[in-house]
């Protein structure tokens, strides 16, 4: 779509008619199809132009971020070993980089509980503490279930009966296991 320097300067994101005449005047290339002149508009391609102007602030942040890299760079070697940890130290961001960095953690954090890889850690362990002790009641009632649907001597149910209360205590140990996992965040309501 062709346009006027005003157009061009009204589209979001570009700079003033006057900025965009320096940036004419500083750059042969900048895409213009007809020149203005005293009560004759400039002819410009838009799309083209808005492209060219963005890639030039493109240009200009790359410049801006390899520059503050630069900078950054001499400041670890003036520093020595010990700028290595420090580059990594909260104080060393911009309040920013530190903004951009927590927003996108907790856009992670929101993705990851909407695919499911991430839930709640207290309904988690009530419902694996209510599975845990719903199988421990099946466990115990074994035995007797067994001796009213079939014919087996009271041995074998006293030997069955002393298996499944030692794998209560065994299974009880591991879960103790797995919630001392756990216990270092007494915050239940934590994504796990």
């Amino acid at each position: 779509m062709r346009g006027s320097l005003g157009d061009l300067a009204l589209m979001p994101g570009m700079p003033s008619e006057p900025t965009l005449r320096k940036l004419m005047a500083e750059r042969p290339d900048f895409p213009i199809i007809a020149r203005g002149s005293n009560g004759v508009a400039y002819e410009i391609e838009l799309e083209d132009a808005f492209a060219f102007v963005r890639g030039l602030e493109d240009e200009k942040r790359k410049l801006v971020d390899a520059r503050n890299a630069e900078i950054r760079q001499l400041g670890f070697e003036l520093l020595g070993d010990d700028a290595a940890s420090a580059a990594t130290a909260p104080s060393m961001l911009s309040s920013a980089d530190r903004k951009q960095i927590l927003e996108e953690e907790l856009a992670a954090i929101r993705v990851g509980e909407r695919r499911r890889e991430l839930v709640r850690k207290g309904p988690v362990i009530a419902a694996t503490g209510d599975l845990v002790l719903f199988i421990a009641d099946r466990m115990k009632s074994l035995p007797d279930r067994l001796g009213k649907r079939t014919h087996v001597s009271r041995e074998v149910l006293a030997a069955l009966d002393r298996l499944i209360e030692q794998d209560r205590r065994d299974i009880a140990a591991r879960m103790e296991r797995a919630v001392d996992a756990f216990s270092g965040d007494e915050d239940t309501d934590t994504a796990i």
